[in-house]
């Protein structure tokens, strides 16, 4: 499988995208490497704090699922300049900046960890 460097994935988060929500919080990834196949999602780690699967939806588009529900046999495409957001049911987060690690697997390259640094004002 192919390795992606850091620096290029880290370019996947967009910055200023987390954010609280009614129920928790969200992020957003967008998709400026190449055509791809997400066969899972997760977990997302803010700080100390880890979510797997079983609180993340993902939403691309009109499309919304569950992150447990993406697997090998029921993938998410993630083409070229797709947005997913990515919301975490959870305690919202305090004003300040956090560390973001976020995991998905792909079929084309494997797992990817994307390491990014954003803050909620």
């Amino acid at each position: 499988m192919p390795v992606i460097p850091t620096f290029m994935l880290k370019k996947l988060y967009v910055t200023r995208s987390l954010m609280n929500t009614d129920d928790g919080f969200q992020a957003s990834i967008r998709n400026t490497l190449a055509p791809g196949t997400i066969v899972g999602l997760g977990p997302v780690t803010v700080g100390d704090d880890v979510y797997d699967a079983t609180a993340i939806t993902v939403q691309m588009g009109d499309e919304e699922r569950p992150a447990a529900e993406i697997t090998p046999g029921a993938p998410l495409r993630f083409g070229m300049n797709s947005t997913a957001v990515l919301r975490i049911k959870a305690a919202s987060l305090p004003t300040g900046t956090h560390r973001l690690s976020i995991v998905t697997m792909t079929r084309e390259a494997g797992e990817l960890r994307i390491e990014a640094t954003d803050m909620i004002g």
